[in-house]
């Protein structure tokens, strides 16, 4: 019908006098739930008894609807299976069946349509207020870590006994001589101040002491320890240097040898600092920290001060276009716990196939939170009838700010939405927490709502009736609460404490947002037509993708971009993807990513062969180029190239593929590798003093027979911070030649697109001289941060560690260096150096920081390398 997106016919319009005791049967229903089947029939919505009418996960990609498309039987999956649980309700478990190319040693486990193990949905909801169900917070997880210590089910679950009014925070390092981490977390709020140390600060880090110091002191203490020396490079303070008074005299390495109370190390070492922070103006400070699960990093120039206005180096590459926008998760306070969906919802590093500064600790968090189990409780029993229509006008009006005041209010309208509200959790201080938690409890009932992490096709999922979709109903009944839910959590404390935040929870708060933001609804003539706000952008969007891509059909994209949604208002039949992508119904990050490809093939005629991929790591070969998904080792490692861009979460244009036998290669596939370990470059923690730890976590080494307070003094002389000798230019200026894939066997039920294969990288670093690099494991890269006013200075005692440098042509007769050393790969010969250092990387299995050019300088490069823990540094 012309001027329809989407029209659902026969929207269900229910009597809420007469439905709260409907069944699924009764004649209340309008005859469109024929059709679209009525809540009543996936869970307990207006109702004291329900069963879901489910047979089949609505997970599934919808290839059929475009005869072109090749069609994907892999990502089917399973029929119900009902299993005898020992509990009290009737339980139904949902079976997903996941493919077995899944359980590989790919680098990611991407798959589009994830499968999960059995999830308990209630059949029968009980008399109790709400359920209770453990869930793992990752898929395909195995190994459990600790809890986060800022997660509330510390707490929650593991309160502390009446005699310890604290409790731990889980050991960093995993040893059991000591724990770097043995600071408490007071649990009640009454004026305590809780300190968060550092794992990895610099030696010309800012710290703020709790104790005040006068500046005049400052001045004269570290002036009286430093030599002032003609063509010093810096200038001296004022005050100048004059002795300090008698009864402040600066200690000496002579001093008594047992250790010194910590104040007095801390205070030294806050007057050493201040000195540097005005000799190393715009350094880059690393700030390292462990939130109980893994390190967060990140980092500012040393001295830059933010009340200035001044805003910082750009770390990320600016975005090509506004629709890309789209990969990012919201950066707001109250939404903290959003960027858990997805790692690649998190700003990309500077170049391309690399990571930031906080990107690495993302990737850290990934690892480490795998398999970490976590209670969740959840609501049951009946929801208050909403008919389509009030769902529709709902979320029309739902924009608004939520004030102090009208708390009561907004109870009283929720109340509307979920029922009455738990008063187990109920918090009068802070109600909005109250109604939050309230929602999340809500959105985390199985039966009912979806996790969009599992939905191939967030639009299909909507407008399709069970079993494949939800149904508009249920559908925009999900996106009213996560909304409601949206709105509390910018205004609520503590939101990143709270419990219950489950990927479904997230999936269905961001959903919610690009549903009110990109989407428009209206009513006509008891026909729902939704239209979209953001068309024209998303076509522009795709024709950047293209241009940046250098896609080999891209007049197809601009002619084809241009006109689809017009096309698809007078009613020609059009991809699901690309809906989605003119839609903006999709999630962040890899998923954003997926949908972008997708929407450029069906955009394409000419590649239209190629159809979509059940994975989110397989990267598409086509005649002229190849594209990598950028956490994959094939982008990580092709990156290097000067013509590789990384957009919308894609590495390319790269090379072409070629297999071992000398044939071209072009479609789907999967580069097997396995991750790359992170190693711990520090010294053993058992092996230091309480003093030497307190330095250790600010990237000070106390040296064999050297006192802490000795170092202090050392550090204090600025006559030894000096330029560090730069890196001399290499003369090896290799040219990658050629990348081969080695195909491994399919089994038998798979189809072509979960190929995987092997891949060599071939260069030639002349004068006759070849060498081949295998992809083994899936590094992770990080570029360096800018520094400003720079080069920087480094202490003599560290110039040594500056001289372990190897150049490019040099890394296979390469011995591994030895633990606690960094090696500096000299790759600025041009060509494809940093290409040939990287895929070194991946043979060995070693993460790396890159820095290129002049935007970091040597100093600054090296202490984020050591800071971050890592023991790679190349210089390109």
């Amino acid at each position: 019908m012309s001027g329809a997106v989407a029209i659902l016919r026969r929207l269900w319009y229910r009597d809420g006098s007469t439905s709260s005791s409907s069944s699924p049967s009764s004649a209340t229903n309008s005859p469109s739930d024929k059709v679209f089947p009525s809540l009543e029939q996936r869970g307990s919505v207006a109702s004291d008894h329900s069963m879901s009418s489910r047979t089949s996960s609505p997970h599934r990609l919808v290839r059929a609807l475009s005869s072109k498309l090749r069609p994907r039987s892999r990502t089917a999956n399973g029929n119900v299976e009902v299993e005898a649980i020992p509990r009290s309700e009737a339980i139904e478990t949902l079976s997903y069946r996941r493919p077995k190319s899944a359980h590989s040693s790919l680098s990611l486990n991407g798959l589009v349509n994830w499968g999960r193990g059995p999830r308990p949905i209630t059949k029968k909801p009980s008399e109790a207020e709400f359920g209770v169900r453990s869930c793992v917070s990752h898929n395909d997880a195995s190994n459990g870590t600790q809890l986060s210590p800022n997660s509330p089910l510390l707490a929650a679950f593991f309160p502390p006994s009446p005699k310890a009014p604290h409790l731990a925070i889980p050991n960093a390092h995993s040893t059991a001589q000591r724990n770097l981490s043995n600071e408490t977390l007071q649990l009640s709020d009454a004026g305590h101040l809780q300190k968060q140390r550092s794992h990895s600060l610099p030696a010309d880090a800012v710290l703020r002491t709790e104790t005040p110091l006068e500046p005049t002191r400052v001045h004269k203490e570290i002036s009286a320890g430093a030599v002032m020396v003609p063509g010093a490079p810096f200038s001296p303070i004022s005050p100048g240097p004059t002795p300090p008074p008698k009864d402040h005299p600066l200690p000496s390495e002579d001093d008594a040898r047992p250790a010194e109370p910590l104040p007095n190390i801390m205070e030294m070492l806050s007057m050493v600092e201040h000195r540097l922070s005005k000799l190393n103006y715009g350094a880059i400070n690393i700030i390292a920290q462990y939130n109980g699960v893994s390190p967060t990093y990140s980092w500012t120039p040393l001295g830059w001060d933010a009340n200035r206005g001044v805003p910082l180096p750009a770390e990320s590459p600016k975005l090509v276009h506004a629709a890309f926008q789209g990969m990012l998760v919201e950066d707001a306070p109250g939404l903290e716990r959003l960027s858990e969906l997805d790692v690649e919802s998190h700003p990309s590093g500077r170049l391309a196939g690399t990571t930031t500064v906080a990107g690495l600790g993302w990737e850290r968090w990934e690892v480490a939170s795998r398999g970490r189990r976590q209670t969740v409780y959840f609501m049951q029993g009946a929801l208050p009838p909403l008919s389509g229509p009030e769902l529709v006008q709902k979320l029309q009006n739902i924009k608004r700010t939520l004030e102090p005041a009208n708390a009561a209010e907004e109870a009283t309208l929720l109340r509307g939405i979920i029922g009455q509200a738990s008063s187990t959790f109920f918090d009068a201080e802070r109600p909005y927490n109250s109604q939050a938690a309230d929602l999340i409890r809500v959105i985390n009932r199985e039966d009912l709502f979806e996790d969009f992490t599992l939905a191939d096709s967030v639009y299909l999922l909507a407008i399709a009736p069970p079993p494949t979709g939800m149904g508009v109903r249920l559908f925009l009944l999900q996106m009213l609460l996560g909304y409601e839910l949206y709105l509390r959590l910018k205004v609520c404390d503590n939101t990143s404490s709270f419990p219950g935040i489950t990927q479904q929870v997230n999936s269905t708060l961001e959903m919610a947002v690009r549903w009110v933001e990109n989407v428009s609804t209206e009513i006509v003539d008891g026909e729902l037509k939704v239209y979209s706000k953001i068309h024209e952008r998303q076509a522009d969007g795709l024709i950047a993708f293209a241009e940046a891509m250098r896609w080999p059909a891209l007049d197809e994209v601009r002619r084809f971009a241009k006109t689809a949604y017009s096309d698809h208002l007078g009613g020609q039949i059009v991809n699901v993807h690309f809906l989605d992508w003119l839609y903006g119904t999709f999630l962040p990050g890899r998923w954003f990513a997926w949908k972008c490809m997708s929407a450029a093939i069906y955009a394409s005629p000419s590649l239209r062969s190629y159809g979509t991929t059940p994975y989110y790591d397989a990267g598409l070969v086509l005649d002229q180029h190849s594209y990598w998904r950028s956490r994959t080792p094939l982008a990580h490692v092709l990156g290097g190239l000067s013509s590789a861009n990384c957009v919308a979460g894609w590495v390319g244009p790269c090379p072409p593929i070629k297999l071992v036998d000398g044939r071209n290669f072009t479609g789907w596939i999967r580069i097997k590798s396995k991750p790359a370990e992170f190693n711990q470059v520090a010294v053993p923690v058992e092996e230091m003093t309480e003093d030497e730890h307190e330095l250790q976590d600010r990237g000070l080494r106390v040296r064999p027979g050297e006192t802490p307070r000795g170092l202090l003094n050392e550090l204090a002389d600025m006559t030894k911070w000096v330029f560090p000798p730069p890196v001399p230019k290499s003369t090896t200026k290799p040219n990658l030649e050629q990348v081969t894939l080695d195909l491994l066997p399919v089994d038998d039920d798979d189809d072509s697109s979960s190929q995987c294969a092997n891949a060599v990288l071939g260069f030639n670093l002349g004068n006759g001289y070849r060498v081949t690099y295998t992809i083994v494991h899936n590094p992770v890269f990080v570029s360096a941060a800018p520094c400003t006013s720079g080069p920087h200075l480094a202490h003599t005692r560290e110039l040594e560690r500056y001289q372990n440098v190897v150049d490019v042509k040099d890394l296979k007769d390469d011995k591994m260096t030895s633990p606690g050393q960094i090696l500096l790969i000299n790759a600025t010969g041009g060509g494809d150096a940093e290409v040939v250092a990287r895929a070194w990387c991946s043979e060995a299995g070693r993460h790396a920081v890159i820095s290129r050019g002049n935007t970091t300088c040597l100093t600054c490069s090296f202490n984020t390398t050591e800071n971050m823990e890592l023991s790679v540094l190349i210089l390109s």
